[in-house]
């Protein structure tokens, strides 16, 4: 069972990002995919130059950070452990870019609204 899964999130272009992924006691294979395809295989993304998985691998911990996040990164991510046949709860990675992310209002867990504004730069 995971005890962190990746979330929705909203981030500004440029900025890094981490999808937590905890499975403890699992020693298996974990995958992340986006979109539906995978990134690769355990802890080889090395398609991906700016994704790493990080995180101590024999606790269980296989989180996904992307570096300097761009709108190709805008997508639904997924963590698999593949011998256990689980998957954590899909999550969309949201990416602002231009003017689009100097004034945006985000639904937050429980219902509330928070307004983002920020200045470009």
């Amino acid at each position: 069972m995971f005890s962190q899964q990746p979330q929705d999130l909203v981030v500004v272009a440029g900025q890094p990002v981490t999808l937590p992924c905890t499975i403890p006691g699992y020693h298996g294979v974990v995958l992340w995919i986006k979109d539906g395809l995978a990134l690769g295989v355990g802890r080889d993304l090395s398609g991906y130059p700016r994704y790493t998985v990080i995180g101590d691998h024999g606790s269980g911990e296989h989180h996904l950070r992307i570096q300097r996040v761009e709108l190709m990164d805008d997508a639904v991510f997924e963590c698999q452990a593949v011998q256990a046949a689980m998957r954590s709860r899909p999550a969309r990675l949201t990416v602002l870019v231009g003017d689009a992310w100097k004034t945006s209002k985000e639904r937050c867990p429980g219902g509330a609204v928070a307004n983002l504004e920020t200045s470009a730069r």
